[in-house]
């Protein structure tokens, strides 16, 4: 079972598309550069949306798995 994504997560895959799209780079740790520096950028009140989006993906998850507790596991 895959844990819920936290809020730069949900921005992370929501944008990285965009710049892919828009800018037609391909270089991942350039697109995660760009990506981390718009959303500190946000500041919290920007930020605001896609916690409310983890939040709601949180609680879900929380539904549909009730007893589930993450365990990683040893590598």
């Amino acid at each position: 079972i895959k844990r819920p994504l936290n809020k730069f997560m949900l921005y992370r895959k929501e944008m990285s598309h965009k710049l892919v799209a828009d800018t037609k780079i391909t270089d991942h740790r350039q697109i995660s550069r760009m990506v981390a520096a718009a959303w500190r950028a946000l500041g919290p009140a920007g930020q605001q949306p896609w916690a409310d989006q983890a939040d709601a993906e949180a609680r879900r998850h929380q539904q549909l798995y009730p007893g589930y507790k993450f365990q990683p596991k040893a590598k």
